[in-house]
């Protein structure tokens, strides 16, 4: 697939006088290069990525806090956040030795949570630059 660019080109005309009084005519010439399809459609990609994770990070902010403040399960809005992210936060449970079970009522500050945020952002950022090395790649 060939790369297609086009270039916009916005010329500007300027005269004046100089020291000695003599006309001078100055042109500054700026070029833009409207990327192609693929570079759009890459930066689609990447944007979607950085949602996803952006939704994925806020419903995990709520999970923490629901589960630091020892939010009530049986409430319909925690039971939904707590389901929602169990299978994100999932296999990061048993990375520390502590009482992982929720919805005792007790506050716990959810480490394993922490850490699924931290892993999911890495996973994002290398996503991310997974599509940008995609997109620079040479197209034959």
């Amino acid at each position: 697939m060939a790369t297609e660019t086009q270039t916009d080109v916005t010329r500007t005309r300027e005269n004046s006088v100089d020291e000695q009084g003599a006309a001078v005519q100055t042109e500054r010439v700026v070029r833009r290069e409207d990327r192609d399809a693929s570079a759009s459609a890459s930066g689609v990609a990447q944007n979607i990525i950085y949602l996803l994770y952006g939704l994925l990070v806020a419903l995990l902010a709520f999970r923490l806090l629901f589960s630091l403040l020892g939010a009530n399960t049986a409430n319909a809005f925690a039971n939904f956040i707590y389901t929602v992210t169990g299978p994100f936060v999932g296999p990061f449970r048993s990375l520390f030795s502590v009482d992982t079970t929720i919805g005792d009522g007790t506050n716990r500050f959810e480490l394993e949570t922490v850490v699924a945020v931290l892993v999911y952002g890495l996973l994002a950022w290398l996503l991310v630059k997974v599509v940008r090395i995609k997109k620079d790649a040479p197209q034959s």
